[in-house]
């Protein structure tokens, strides 16, 4: 019986030392994750959009079409693209700044629902 209750002690002892640093980690090492997390998706959506890439050809014409109507129908399309494309960067961007701001968010709304 006396080893029961001290094991049930122990448990409970861990189960509260665990409530006290599940806070703690979710500000350290879970927001480290999800920051890292977020960077490395913006990241992977940069390559995958190649903003850089269109921006470094910018002005070199489509196809090797050196005429003046093949120059300026590269330069606008290219803009175009680089517009569509920045645009879809920055919905990515606030996106992943939302899923970051959530992050932060939902450890305390938590705590106001429970108390509430």
């Amino acid at each position: 019986m006396n080893y029961a209750r001290e094991e049930t002690s122990k448990i409970l002892l861990s189960a509260v030392g665990d409530l006290w640093r599940f806070p703690l980690w979710w500000y350290t090492g879970g927001l480290k994750f999800i920051g890292q997390f977020v960077v490395e998706k913006i990241s992977d959506t940069w390559e995958r959009l190649a903003i850089a890439l269109f921006l470094k050809y910018f002005f070199k014409p489509m196809y090797g079409d050196y005429s003046w109507s093949g120059r300026i129908i590269s330069f606008f399309m290219r803009l175009v693209l680089i517009v569509y494309k920045s645009t879809r960067l920055f919905l990515w961007v606030i996106w992943y700044g939302l899923i970051l701001i959530l992050w932060l968010a939902v450890l305390p709304a938590s705590i106001w629902f429970i108390i509430w």
